[in-house]
């Protein structure tokens, strides 16, 4: 959860929210993948985004939920699929369709 980016530092930094460390002796953060979050600083992984939610790109610090016509029945998504045709979502963080 920690790094040390300059040299002659007299301690190591907290990773910021959306980035982890996850083994000593880093001089860098890593962002948090697509599809995964960190919530807090000093963090040593990254957490999973839940079904019926998402984040797009890297270094997210949260997960967004699934809008309306959207769904998500996995964990780790990038992106939520469109309900097909003949089926409907109506509110936000859906993890499964209605007919």
């Amino acid at each position: 959860g920690k790094f040390l980016g300059t040299s002659g530092a007299r301690e190591c930094e907290d990773c910021s929210k959306g980035t982890y460390a996850n083994s000593p002796g880093q001089t860098s953060c890593r962002p948090a993948s697509a599809g995964h979050f960190v919530g807090k600083s000093g963090a040593t992984t990254q957490k999973k985004c839940d079904a019926g939610a998402y984040s797009s790109g890297a270094g997210n610090d949260a997960c967004e939920p699934c809008e309306p016509g959207k769904f998500s029945s996995k964990t780790a998504t990038a992106d939520c699929s469109l309900a097909a045709r003949g089926h409907f979502v109506a509110g936000e963080g859906a993890t499964a369709t209605a007919a």
